[in-house]
């Protein structure tokens, strides 16, 4: 009666034993699982754009942060901005309108802080710009419009800056944005504040 209640005691000892290793094992590669897996981000921006030579503008966006590895990851994105600048000539007034909507694609690359919520980063890639200028004369010697002037091409041009991203909660996080853009003859400096959510 004492051997069968041994052998009770050990295979009930060996089950709980094999459970909490399968337990165990379980979560261990759920932790894994979690920590291979990569992030997509969608968010939305807004900021200052300023236009060598021709002022700055109120310019918006949307981008997505797609990560490939820890730190890594690519960030297509979407821009636009418009700026109208406006000359008088003593008869004339002249109006001119540059746009620019433009199709990036980037390279991004967080560093790790031990300890910080901060996350500062840097980017690189390269954009395709569609740009659009708009010209009108009015003269107080006729009614409206005298001249009327548009034209539009497009433009690739290569995008380098940096920032900084803060994170709201596990899905949402805030960050701020230097960037640089050389296109053609032109050059860009944005600055910007964005809003991502994680999908």
């Amino acid at each position: 009666m004492k051997s069968m209640k041994r052998v009770l005691s050990v295979m009930v000892l060996s089950a709980a034993l094999a459970g909490s290793q399968i337990a165990l094992g379980e979560s261990l590669n759920a932790t894994k699982v979690a920590e291979s897996s990569t992030s997509t981000k969608v968010g939305a921006r807004a900021g200052l754009v300023d236009i060598d030579g021709f002022g700055s503008t109120f310019g918006v966006g949307g981008y997505s942060d797609i990560e490939l590895s820890k730190g890594l990851s690519v960030r297509p994105s979407l821009d636009y901005w418009q700026k109208t600048k406006s000359e008088n000539f003593g008869y004339a007034k002249v109006d001119m309108t540059l746009s620019d909507l433009a199709i990036g694609g980037a390279v991004k690359y967080t560093f790790s802080l031990p300890g910080a919520k901060v996350q500062p980063y840097v980017l690189g890639g390269l954009a395709l710009h569609r740009l659009s200028a708009e010209v009108k004369a009015s003269s107080g010697a006729y009614e409206g419009v005298a001249y009327q002037s548009e034209a539009s091409e497009t433009k690739m041009g290569f995008d380098l800056g940096g920032g900084v991203a803060y994170p709201l909660s596990r899905e949402m996080e805030v960050s701020a944005e230097l960037m640089m853009r050389s296109v053609d003859a032109a050059d860009l400096t944005t600055i910007m504040g964005g809003l991502a959510y994680s999908i």
